[in-house]
């Protein structure tokens, strides 16, 4: 979600990843028009800000892996709930960490994000980058690490609800006669 919004509103040749097999890049990079690397450390060569874009139980495996390659220019951004910047920057070995909450909205430029990090360590022009990165999803907006908890209580997690709450909907309506993808479509788009 996050490389397609990204496609928008930044050169798709800034734009390189690495996924944990060679068929799923393959697939993204057609799909997509982005390219890839063959290892993650390839993708710390060439881009200065790092999106972790893996669920927290993976940072042991993969951080090991790029933590000698991150630099002093590099800004590294983590998706993974429950994983605090303290946490990350102990894994990292750096303090250039910013920490968000996006959610599944995203995937078609709706999202709401939470962004947190310290911004006394970051020039004006990142600042505006990683705003630019998740704004390119939806909506964003810088809160204090304190309340990135909230912010999965009140959009990270919320969709779930809101889906539960749309299928019972339809459910309803095709109970009532409607054909279930008109429920769907009607209800949705609601």
């Amino acid at each position: 979600a996050i490389m397609k919004g990204a496609k928008d509103s930044f050169h798709k040749e800034d734009i390189i990843f690495h996924s944990n097999t060679v068929e799923k890049m393959k697939e993204i990079s057609e799909e997509e028009d982005i390219r890839y690397k063959m290892s993650n450390k390839e993708v710390m060569e060439e881009a200065k800000y790092i999106i972790l874009a893996v669920k927290p139980q993976m940072f042991e495996m993969i951080l090991p892996e790029i933590k000698e390659c991150i630099s002093r220019e590099h800004v590294i951004i983590s998706l993974a709930p429950g994983v605090t910047i303290g946490q990350l920057e102990e894994l990292c070995g750096t303090k250039r960490i910013v920490r968000t909450m996006p959610n599944t909205p995203a995937l078609v430029t709706e999202g709401m994000t939470g962004v947190s990090y310290d911004e006394t360590i970051f020039t004006e022009e990142e600042k505006q980058t990683v705003e630019k990165i998740f704004s390119s999803i939806g909506k964003m907006r810088v809160v204090d690490e304190k309340l990135i908890d909230c912010v999965v209580c009140a959009s990270g997690s919320s969709p779930a609800y809101v889906f539960m709450f749309i299928e019972a909907l339809a459910d309803s309506v095709v109970k009532c006669g409607m054909k279930r993808n008109e429920a769907y479509e009607f209800v949705a788009q609601t």
